[in-house]
């Protein structure tokens, strides 16, 4: 529950089965079931999410099947078993696989609107500082970010010019943030060299990278230019985590903290590379 808090959600209720040790030696699912049948019926839940303790996500208990074997019983419910409960996953993963099982479960089929509409697809509980990117993305900001930001520019642009050893961007994370980001950085900053990588090799690309292992240590090790990744990387390359813009993240969040997207996001980044630029020199 304090996890659900942390990610930002409030109104969804946990409940449990009370199933033992015993029951699940014995391959008793009984209490499984009757918690489903009353939290369907008497709380008048629809969707009901099955999250294994770490105990029988080792022993095995397969919570797919238990979920496809209970779906006839309550038609009117929909039960999404998320295995992602035991020692070997850590939270991030977690996340990122409970995401991937509400996309092949919960979509559905929408006809296009008549009404001139339009679709915001982007923050989401896996991305760094989500909240604020959501909160900034519902504000549609419309106010001139380049008039906050143009005593930094100065600054910054004179920093990379006289000192070109450290006129590098290396940036590590999602494939749909890294580039903005970079485009960013050489067009109001004069960052003469990017390097970029992402966490997914399928989205690979002419000036893209993948972040494989390999890639992470040679990342790290390079103490010149400004570094942007995950916490891990910045664990790895003993750096200050301000830059951070990826998970996996232990630290705690909230909507309130600067944004990476629109007008305060622009301003938020300028001022991490000042911030940056201070510490070098």
């Amino acid at each position: 529950m304090t996890f659900l808090h942390r990610m930002g959600s409030f109104g969804g209720k946990l409940y449990s089965t009370h199933i033992g040790e015993t029951d699940i030696a014995m391959g008793d699912t009984s209490r499984l079931t009757r918690a489903v049948e009353w939290v369907s019926k008497n709380q008048g839940i629809k969707t009901i999410f099955l999250l294994p303790s770490s105990v029988p996500e080792v022993i095995g208990t397969d919570l797919k099947a238990l979920a496809q074997e209970l779906s006839p019983q309550f038609p009117d419910t929909c039960l999404i078993p998320l295995t992602a409960g035991g020692f070997d996953v850590c939270g991030h993963k977690g996340v990122e696989y409970t995401l991937l099982e509400l996309c092949k479960t919960l979509p559905r089929e929408v006809h296009q609107t008549k009404q001139p509409s339009f679709n915001i697809i982007g923050s989401c509980a896996d991305m760094f500082r989500f909240h604020a990117d959501a909160a900034e993305i519902a504000r549609l900001e419309k106010e001139n970010a380049l008039e906050q930001i143009a005593p930094m520019q100065t600054v910054l642009a004179r920093f990379l010019r006289v000192h070109r050893e450290e006129n590098k961007l290396v940036l590590a994370g999602y494939a749909d943030v890294v580039p903005g980001i970079a485009e960013y950085g050489k067009e109001c900053f004069r960052f003469s060299r990017t390097e970029c990588y992402c966490d997914c090799p399928e989205m690979t690309g002419e000036d893209m990278d993948y972040l494989d292992d390999s890639a992470k240590e040679r990342v790290a090790y390079d103490s010149k230019g400004f570094l942007m990744g995950s916490g891990e990387l910045f664990r790895m390359a003993k750096r200050d985590q301000s830059l951070q813009i990826a998970v996996p993240d232990h630290i705690w969040r909230h909507a309130y903290e600067p944004p990476l997207a629109g007008f305060r996001g622009s301003v938020n980044l300028a001022a991490v590379w000042i911030n940056e630029m201070a510490r070098m020199h």
